[in-house]
């Protein structure tokens, strides 16, 4: 069984990167968002691929919200949190 994580942009339709763990692009999008600042990865989506058939696993304000979770941070634009 063939299965990995991957980071895309929307606005340019790009695979950024591929991870063989799903922790991995979590570490990545944390990363991103203290290096960047956290409405830098809006436009980011992250998918699972398993054989072939991909998942969608988190995107737009549900992506920034969890990320800003796990940074501990408020969301942006005075969402709530989970």
């Amino acid at each position: 069984m063939s299965t990995y994580y991957e980071l895309f942009d929307f606005r340019f339709g790009n695979v950024m990167e591929h991870f063989a763990e799903e922790r991995d692009a979590w570490d990545a999008l944390r990363h991103m968002a203290m290096e960047f600042g956290i409405e830098e990865i809006r436009d980011i989506g992250l998918s699972n691929t398993r054989d072939g058939k991909s998942t969608l696993i988190a995107m737009d304000d549900d992506l920034v919200q969890r990320v800003a979770h796990q940074l501990d941070r408020e969301p942006v634009g005075g969402e709530t949190r989970r």
